[in-house]
């Protein structure tokens, strides 16, 4: 706190000698007698709102200097690990299509990086189409015509983690105009990159299918999921209707239900949380099943293939107590050298197949 009044009150002192001289200025260029009479109060008021500008400006100009532009970072679309989705087959009526983007490293506080995105293609941005960066703090899209400019600041929560590029995406929104009308493409370049998005018409229907009519769970994972497929991607969002019933294995108790997930337009696929209460009793295997509720589908959706799935609950395995070995002599009297004499090993639990104790 000393450090920052000390330096405002040398820029303040900075200010002053600056209205000083313009007051001097304004007087030679007047006269001195309308400089008196304007110094009265004309220049007064107009001192204190250049020195309160001149204040301000000279206070930003340390934190202009601190930020950095990350000259060595270089930005390329990715269409390998960090996205699993398809780009060929984008329908019209898609809001939340993103497109990855990888730095070559992650931007230190205070850095800043640019660089721009050429667009071209039969599908036109702005009429088909528009990219935002509504999705990360700190990333801000400006439109140069042909380009898009991006620039990203560098913030707490863009940091590195464990010195791994730095992952961003951008957000593609594909209008939804009715028409029919053969595939577009939008080709995007970035830098030594090119990302094709294929536009097509929204479909008049859809198909949902659960991924498969089994699976087992274990007791206390995490969060568990369910895949969904939707054939073709749909253009519109989807409330999907579920029923979950329970078989040996009872909703609350064992499993928690619920009625539907959304799956958003544009998307090919969507995913059903399978939380499972881990209830700490040893028991058997118990079942319940995910089914689609076909009876509520909404519209321009259908069945597909598989709309149920059996899932089984397997018990936590439970680690086994350790055995206790006891040992006690069976015969009465003394033994005698060169006798015999006969004892009992008692277990405090019986062994597991394969089990060995050493006594």
């Amino acid at each position: 706190m000393t450090t920052m009044r000390s330096g405002s009150h040398a820029t303040e002192g900075r200010a002053d000698s600056a209205i000083g001289s313009i007051a001097a200025t304004v007087r030679r260029l007047i006269g001195d007698r309308d400089a008196t009479e304007c110094s009265s109060r004309r220049l007064s008021r107009l001192a204190r709102r250049l020195r309160r500008g001149l204040v301000a400006a000279l206070l930003s100009l340390p934190l202009l200097s601190e930020a950095a532009a990350a000259s060595d970072v270089q930005a390329r679309f990715d269409e390998g690990p960090v996205s699993t989705y398809s780009f060929s087959q984008v329908p019209e009526g898609a809001t939340r299509i993103f497109l990855p983007i990888v730095l070559s490293r992650g931007l230190k506080h205070k850095e800043t990086v640019e660089f721009n995105v050429d667009v071209s293609g039969t599908a036109k941005r702005l009429a088909d189409y528009n990219i935002v960066c509504d999705w990360y703090p700190g990333v801000s899209c400006r439109d140069e015509g042909g380009s898009i400019n991006i620039r990203m600041n560098g913030a707490p929560t863009h940091r590195e983690h464990n010195n791994l590029p730095l992952f961003l995406f951008l957000r593609m929104v594909v209008w939804l105009d009715d028409e029919a009308e053969p595939k577009e493409t939008a080709t995007l370049k970035l830098g030594d990159s090119t990302l094709n998005v294929g536009i097509v018409d929204a479909p008049s229907s859809v198909a949902v299918s659960l991924e498969v009519p089994s699976r087992s769970y274990a007791e206390g994972v995490a969060l568990p999921y369910l895949r969904v497929a939707v054939e073709p991607a749909a253009g519109q969002r989807i409330a999907l209707p579920l029923t979950f019933t329970g078989g040996t294995a009872a909703a609350g108790k064992d499993f928690e239900s619920r009625s539907s997930i959304t799956i958003e337009a544009g998307r090919d696929y969507g995913f059903v949380p399978v939380r499972i209460v881990h209830d700490h009793v040893i028991e058997q295997s118990e079942t319940f099943t995910i089914a689609i509720d076909t009876a509520r589908l909404p519209d321009r959706v259908t069945a597909g293939a598989i709309t149920q799935t059996t899932i089984t609950i397997r018990d936590t395995p439970k680690a086994a107590p350790p055995v206790v070995a006891s040992l006690s002599r069976t015969g009465p009297g003394e033994v005698i050298e060169g006798g015999k004499s006969s004892f009992t090993v008692r277990l405090s639990r019986r062994l597991a197949a394969g089990e060995v104790v050493d006594v």
